[in-house]
């Protein structure tokens, strides 16, 4: 039987993996490594899952790279890598929808993009949340705003020259 040892993900800290989820120990190898004993000298039916946003983003994500496309999976990277470099110690439970919504806000950027970060970090959680990883959704109820309908104007040279692609029967 393998036994379970700590392991470091760059930028994120160290975790072990119990019982099949990823848990976070601390960002500090020392306080890791504590923590790690503390764990590891429980009854193993007793050790219960840490519900760190990065641990349950790191299972979402290698939910993805396995059951969805590669750039599925990177349109989901991108965002919930971002989301836990703000969050990064944070359990799911501390989150809120409004510190969440503040930080989409920081960026600046358009109603369509914000809109995408939010779906990307309620899809994780709501899918954490289906699979038992964690016991209450906290944005839930959080509203997401609608997409923007982009508009593309072409100039009449523009459009000549796109025009001249195709040819007419």
């Amino acid at each position: 039987m393998k036994f379970p040892k700590p392991w470091y993900r760059k930028g994120r800290g160290w975790f072990v993996t119990l019982d099949g989820q990823q848990i976070k120990l601390s960002s500090d190898r020392a306080e890791a490594f504590e923590k790690y004993r503390e764990l590891i000298s429980q009854p193993r039916k007793m050790v219960i899952a840490a519900d760190s946003l990065a641990g349950i983003v790191d299972l979402f994500l290698d939910h993805l790279k396995r059951s969805k496309s590669i750039e599925t999976f990177g349109w989901y990277r991108y965002r919930l890598e971002r989301c836990v470099q703000q969050f990064q110690d944070h359990k799911v439970s501390d989150l809120t929808a409004h510190e969440v919504q503040k930080w989409v806000d920081s960026y600046g950027l358009s109603r369509s993009s914000n809109r995408n970060y939010l779906r990307a970090i309620k899809t994780c959680l709501r899918w954490a949340d289906a699979e038992g990883m964690i016991r209450e959704n906290p944005l839930h109820h959080m509203q997401i705003p609608s997409g923007e309908a982009r508009e593309v104007c072409y100039s009449q040279e523009e459009f000549d020259a796109l025009l001249a692609h195709f040819q007419n029967e």
